[in-house]
């Protein structure tokens, strides 16, 4: 398998196991982009931080949380996948959903 990117990830949320957790390289420039992965963690193990050079980001049910909050806070609206990477990456960053008003 290739290199996935984040934006990849998310555009497949859907599909990822909710047990999963994100990883993600650094990137100061466009974090969509960058190279991405997610593990399943048996759950009496502590997650590491990193997994093959990339950072720890989150977990996939978290992911799925920052983006349904997005929705909900939109009257549904369904993000597009740059606003998918906007509302999770606000999220990493932040440690709160992104506001209406950005």
């Amino acid at each position: 398998m290739g290199r996935i990117t984040l934006a990849e990830l998310l555009e497949r949320i859907e599909e990822l196991p909710g047990e999963g957790i994100m990883y993600a390289a650094s990137s100061d420039d466009d974090r969509g982009l960058a190279e991405a992965a997610v593990v399943v963690v048996p759950i009496d193990l502590e997650p590491p931080t990193t997994v093959g050079g990339l950072r720890y980001l989150l977990e996939v049910s978290m992911v799925d949380d920052v983006l349904k909050t997005w929705s909900a806070w939109r009257s549904g609206a369904v993000p597009s996948l740059a606003e998918r990477v906007e509302a999770v990456s606000f999220y990493c960053d932040n440690d709160s959903y992104i506001p209406v008003t950005l």
